[in-house]
């Protein structure tokens, strides 16, 4: 049995009897599951399961941590500045210097993921032998771009109710890495509706930038040098395919010859991650990003609708995002290309709005 079936099985994604219509032997076999708490030790491994499918290179490096507290500190913790010194003790006490700094505030915010599958799916997946594991598999990978798009669209945590149609990128769902970023430590981020940085490959005009490189370099040049290690770049799609038609328009470009052609930039690698801010730039590295899970918060239920002819599954999650060193993250968002407006559904301009309702 695979890992991936051995996850769901363990999460009671046991569908089997479903597409045999064997409603009594189901509904026996499933109240077990009816108002099911999830164990810590089962979320993580569906988590990383996610992750890892989601993207081997990032997101399966993010930290997975269980808080007993709603509210707090981040955990993981980073090293403050130099502590080493000389005192002279017969005119005043050796002070101490803090170990750790800049400890990023958090509160968990619940998170439902409610979803469904029509009985007819499920009699089609009845013929495969692993239909357990790719029923999971699907639920996984839900579960996990969703807080992915949380993570790097959330702005608000306040909202009693919110819609997933007419907010896809979830913004109100929870803050977000970028969002506690700009409330905790704003230094580390620019850019907004009216105030952003522009790329210009002709060099000319207000433009503050030539390329994409120009911008990762000035990027790495904010972290302190301590904190420079195992850096990546993450580039918004927007962003890389105006990066593409610079370089492809242009063959005499040097870089065109060169193998890591869109894989490096500003000296780190690039690693693409599922739902980025199209207009962003950021700079960090993968193990600095963490989600915190509230420990013994964690609920499930399984019931089968035959008004609708599904099965339906809710899943009740309390969830932070957390950067644990602030000084190893930077970004710039809501970046321009020159000649070219913001989008008017740039990532700021649309989590604004919605902030503001």
């Amino acid at each position: 049995m695979s890992l991936l079936e051995q996850t769901a099985n363990d999460l009671h994604f046991n569908l089997k009897g479903i597409a045999a219509a064997n409603t009594s032997h189901v509904m026996a076999e499933q109240a077990t599951v009816n108002g099911f708490y999830i164990k810590d030790e089962k979320i993580l491994k569906a988590s990383k399961l996610g992750f890892e499918k989601v993207s081997e290179q990032f997101a399966a490096l993010i930290n997975v941590v269980f808080v007993g507290e709603r509210t707090g500190e981040s955990q993981l913790g980073c090293l403050g500045d130099p502590a080493s010194s000389r005192t002279d003790v017969t005119k005043h006490d050796r002070k101490t210097n803090p170990l750790l700094a800049m400890p990023m505030e958090y509160r968990t915010a619940k998170m439902n993921t409610d979803i469904h599958i029509p009985y007819a799916t499920l009699n089609a997946w009845s013929l495969k032998k692993s239909m357990n594991a790719l029923y999971g598999e699907f639920v996984f990978l839900r579960l996990a771009l969703d807080r992915l798009t949380v993570g790097w669209h959330g702005v608000s945590d306040t909202a009693a109710d919110t819609d997933p149609v007419s907010d896809p990128l979830l913004t109100n769902v929870a803050k977000g890495w970028l969002q506690n970023i700009r409330e905790q430590h704003p230094e580390q981020t620019y850019g907004d509706e009216t105030n952003f940085i522009t790329i210009d490959p002709t060099g000319t005009g207000d433009s503050n930038f030539k390329n994409l490189d120009q911008v990762v370099v000035e990027l790495v040049s904010q972290i302190p040098n301590s904190f420079r290690d195992n850096l990546i770049c993450l580039i918004g799609d927007k962003l890389i395919q105006a990066e593409r038609k610079r370089i492809y328009n242009d063959g005499t470009i040097e870089k065109f010859k060169t193998a890591d052609t869109f894989q490096m930039f500003g000296g780190i690698p690039r690693v693409e991650c599922p739902c980025l801010p199209s207009d962003a730039v950021i700079v960090t590295s993968a193990d600095n990003l963490s989600i915190y899970i509230k420990t013994g918060a964690s609920f499930r239920q399984m019931t089968h609708n035959p008004k609708r002819e599904r099965t339906e599954d809710y899943q009740t999650h309390e969830i932070a995002f957390v950067v644990e060193n602030a000084r190893k993250f930077t970004a710039f968002t809501n970046i321009a290309i020159a000649g070219e407006a913001p989008e008017a559904t740039s990532f700021h301009n649309k989590v604004s709005a919605n902030a503001a309702h």
